[in-house]
């Protein structure tokens, strides 16, 4: 049975917040209370075990990410988890197993650097595991690395020769010569099997440092502690393109490849190598990527656009064919043809900093500043959702979609100039990340648990100085040095008298002195310029803001609420409504409140809401005509309630319990029935007796409610309570002069065969004489 996908979601995010905060038991209850909702998530799984890793518990660690490779067996990232913690509790050959099935996968999903990393670390495990020799040797055969193949396949010719198949180790030197016949190693290995001599085994590697230089990964970029970047986007999404680039060769020479036994595969196969086959059959496409590597690698980048560009007319389309190609136009002062190849570039989302990047630099020198201004936000957009909580990524992003968008309006190129090159400083340098956390804590907080954007700063056209007086002055404040910090502000203003985050600054330093009239008054002229400005969200932020100090401020309360409305924010309006309908209801003016509460109602009519809402709205106006003793406008008001949530229970008792008050009766006892009806025509009988019972209980006086609890006790088979229930009925019909319907009633119990019959069939004779 599918679990509760809401609080899945709920449990996830507190547990990559906890994740986040390195609080790892919490993070790991977080996400068994997901597990509990979808025990086979992937993500929940993997999750879990990380916590349980970071915690120690590696036994249960190793579980998690079993299930999690069962539940996902084409991604390799559990295996290779699995790998692990089957080397690090001793279990050598079964991480040797799980590193080569991880390995495998990777390579379907055209990682090739990170199955060569682990090939490598397979080595480093057990240096003589020749499935990880030869794996290594296919593999940079492919990618046209040919030295780094030969001495792979020379150690396979070693161990194929030390376990005595000497004809397969002849072979695989041969191998050796036949893709680089000028190879000096390849033909002493060759004459030294001929002559019966052993060549070398590989030395033992007790650690990745020790593996020997063919076989060594080579240098990932540098990172910090956390494992963040230390490389800047556009040197990244450089090597993410090439790395795409010789995966795409592989992957072709693969498929390519795919109906026939080559090489050293079919030497490790025990098949002979056919005829022509130490060459592959290989698409046109193969052989321009090889090119297009091999002239990357020679930085031949003339060369290189040539060959992507023969590729692209062949029809390759892949974003980092489209973004190497993009980039070397770019380098090469071609600016306007480099534009179309980044923007097919964008769709990958690992490349898509780089390219806007790029993007922003050749538009600069095309002189297209709003575009520029455009594409450089998008880079920093990305960049500042990678420098604040996972959780606060999407909020954050939000918040530069119309930042963007403005940047494409009249009037905004007198801004773009400064602003895009600040962007290129902030983000062009090894130390981007630490870049933009650093300005971003010079942000003044957000209200109502908004996540400002870096661009905030930017977007003013401020200056570095402007930063930093910022950071001056929050650090002051914290001090509980206020009087300093609005000295440092003072100052600040000359320099940037229109830029909002330092007034809003200066507002909370007004709040902290205690000047609480002087800080919302500061806020709200903040307010009011974001509107002028047309950046709402802002400004809605603010007003709630100066709700927060000043609650019954209905002025600024009804403000936020034409905002709201304005921006199609329906629901909060409503909900803002409704406070100030609280407000007036907590200071006795009912009218007011009532009158608050049909406008939020009248908004609400005129918008596709749910109907719990209008109900709610309707039950909050009731409450106030029931306050006001108004009960022909409270009954009227349920009526519409009713309407919207036919099935509510309580709708109806109320209802029942208004008609009754006002003497009517018999529109009471039709509601009584109606909703009976209603319970049984959808099979809810014992909820329509329990209904009649509570109906009795709040009216024990009413005869005819009386009569119709006994017809649902006889039709439930509850004879005696039926007849008790009957001659309940039949002494209220008397007493209100009824005699007709108390004699249906006593026949209606001789009817169930009572044991004191003949007592009723007395009265009986009595009441009809």
């Amino acid at each position: 049975m599918a679990g509760n996908r809401a609080i899945f979601d709920k449990a996830m995010n507190q547990g990559h917040s906890a994740a986040w905060d390195q609080t790892w038991e919490k993070a790991a209850g977080c996400y068994r209370q997901a597990l509990q909702e979808f025990p086979d998530d992937p993500k929940a799984l993997t999750s879990l075990a990380l916590a349980l890793y970071e915690l120690g518990d590696y036994k249960e660690a190793l579980l998690f990410y079993q299930r999690a490779a069962r539940v996902s067996p084409e991604d390799p990232i559990p295996l290779e988890k699995v790998a692990e913690l089957f080397e690090r509790t001793g279990r050598i050959d079964q991480a040797i197993g799980a590193y080569m099935r991880s390995a495998e996968l990777y390579v379907k999903n055209k990682e090739i650097n990170k199955c060569i990393d682990l090939w490598q670390h397979v080595i480093s495990l057990n240096p003589e595991f020749i499935q990880a020799y030869s794996r290594l040797g296919l593999v940079y055969e492919r990618l046209g690395r040919t030295a780094e193949a030969v001495k792979a396949y020379l150690i396979v010719a070693s161990l194929l020769q030390h376990s005595g198949d000497v004809a397969k180790a002849t072979q695989a030197a041969a191998h050796c010569l036949q893709i680089m016949p000028e190879s000096v190693d390849a033909s002493q290995a060759m004459s030294m099997i001929k002559l019966g001599r052993l060549l070398p085994l590989p030395m033992p590697v007790r650690s990745p440092n020790e593996i020997p230089a063919a076989f060594r990964p080579k240098p990932a970029p540098v990172k910090e502690e956390q494992g963040e970047p230390r490389i800047d986007p556009l040197s990244a999404a450089r090597q993410k393109a090439i790395a795409e680039l010789a995966s795409l060769v592989f992957e072709t020479m693969e498929s390519g490849g795919s109906d026939k036994v080559t090489g050293m595969d079919a030497i490790l196969r025990d098949s002979a190598p056919g005829a022509g086959g130490s060459k592959l059959d290989v698409t046109r496409n193969v052989a321009i990527l090889n090119q297009v590597v091999e002239r990357l690698g020679r930085k031949e980048n003339g060369a290189a656009i040539a060959e992507l560009e023969r590729a692209v007319d062949a029809g390759l389309e892949h974003p980092a064919v489209f973004y190497m190609l993009g980039a070397l136009l770019v380098e090469a002062g071609r600016q306007e043809e480099a534009l179309a190849h980044l923007q097919h570039a964008l769709a990958n989302s690992e490349l898509a900093m780089g390219a806007n990047l790029l993007l922003g630099q050749a538009l600069l020198k095309l002189e297209r500043l709003p575009e520029a201004a455009a594409a450089l936000l998008e880079a920093l957009k990305l960049a500042d959702m990678h420098a604040v909580r996972p959780e606060e990524a999407e909020q954050l992003a939000e918040q530069y979609h119309p930042l963007i968008e403005a940047q494409m309006q009249p009037g905004q190129n007198g801004a773009s100039t400064h602003m895009c090159q600040s962007i290129l400083d902030l983000l062009v340098s090894p130390d981007w990340l630490e870049r933009v956390r650093q300005t971003r804590s010079q942000l003044p907080a957000g209200a109502d648990g908004e996540v400002p954007p870096v661009a905030d700063l930017l977007l003013e056209g401020v200056s570095s100085e402007i930063v930093e007086a910022l950071g001056r002055i929050q650090k002051l404040s914290r001090a509980g040095k206020y009087h300093s910090a609005m000295e440092e502000a003072f100052l600040t203003l000359n320099t940037a008298p229109v830029y909002l985050p330092l007034h809003i600054a200066m507002g909370d330093l007004l709040l902290k002195q205690g000047q609480s009239s002087a800080a919302v008054a500061k806020f709200l002229a903040v307010a009011h310029t974001y509107r002028m400005r047309n950046e709402n969200k802002r400004a809605i932020a603010i007003y709630r803001k100066v709700i927060e100090i000043t609650p019954m401020d209905v002025a600024t309360r009804l403000e936020l609420v034409e905002l709201l409305r304005s921006t199609g924010e329906i629901e909060q309006a409503i909900d803002e409504f409704a406070r100030i309908a609280d407000m007036y209801n907590a200071m006795a003016d009912l009218a007011l409140a009532r009158s608050t509460l049909m406008q939020a109602l009248q908004m609400a009519q005129e918008q596709a809401l749910p109907r719990t809402l209008k109900a709610g709205l309707l039950a909050r106006i009731a409450d106030l005509d029931l306050q006001s003793l108004d009960w022909r406008s409270a009954l009227r008001t349920y009526e519409q309630i009713r309407l919207l949530q036919p099935e509510d229970e309580q709708t109806r008792l109320t209802i029942i319990e208004l008609n009754f008050r006002l003497n009517l009766a018999n529109q009471a006892n039709n509601e009584i029935n109606q909703f009976v009806k209603f319970l049984l025509e959808r099979k809810k009988a014992l909820q329509a007796l329990a209904f009649m019972e509570k109906v009795t209980e709040n009216h024990p006086d009413q005869p005819l409610a009386q009569r119709m609890l006994a017809d649902g006790y006889r039709q439930a088979g509850r004879t005696q309570e039926a007849i008790e229930r009957y001659d309940r009925a039949g002494e209220l019909f008397l007493k209100v002069g009824n005699k007709p319907a108390a004699v249906e009633s006593v026949m209606a119990i001789l009817s169930l065969n009572p044991p004191n019959a003949g007592d009723y069939q007395q009265l009986l004779a009595q009441l009809r004489n």
